[in-house]
């Protein structure tokens, strides 16, 4: 039972996935972040070995955790973006301001790793949360890899960058 609840669950997301990259020519953004979490969730799924209702009680915990999160970073990149590509040369109080208010985004965001990962040990065992934890560096990296690849062959200018210059 256990063998065909994952066989299911990974074919119905393998599908989801080859829907989505279908979907990426078009463009649309939305779409590519559909491509992106469904990728995520076929990657994590196969490298976490949750069963069912470890997964039952860990998806949702993430996919808050992940929202909380990403809406930090925006709000982080924001007002990096505002204070950095309008030209104009910061006086001592706006960079101040600016440098503060980046140190508290970064208080938040470990904050709210410090409260995900409580909730991750009422949920996993720690030998899976340490697998977790190593997933997630493994799927940035496939994720960085995918993307130089598609970048390069795509012809779209990104051959002729640096490794730190791909993502920047």
């Amino acid at each position: 039972m256990k063998i065909n609840s994952r066989i299911l669950l990974m074919g119905s997301l393998l599908l989801a996935i080859s829907m989505s990259l279908v979907a990426q020519n078009s463009g649309d953004r939305q779409k590519r972040m559909e491509q992106y979490k469904n990728m995520k969730i076929a990657y994590f799924t196969e490298n976490l070995e949750l069963t069912p209702e470890e997964a039952e009680k860990f998806w949702p915990v993430y996919n808050k955790f992940n929202d909380q999160k990403d809406v930090l970073r925006r709000n982080r990149s924001m007002r990096h973006r505002n204070n950095s590509d309008d030209g104009k040369k910061l006086t001592e109080e706006e960079a101040e301001v600016v440098i503060d208010q980046l140190i508290e985004t970064r208080q938040k965001e470990l904050v709210l790793d410090v409260e995900f990962h409580k909730e991750l040990k009422t949920i996993l065992p720690a030998t899976k949360i340490m697998n977790f934890y190593i997933t997630e560096v493994k799927f940035r990296e496939y994720m960085l890899k995918r993307l130089r690849q598609e970048r390069g062959n795509s012809g779209s200018g990104g051959q002729g960058r640096s490794k730190g210059q791909a993502m920047n």
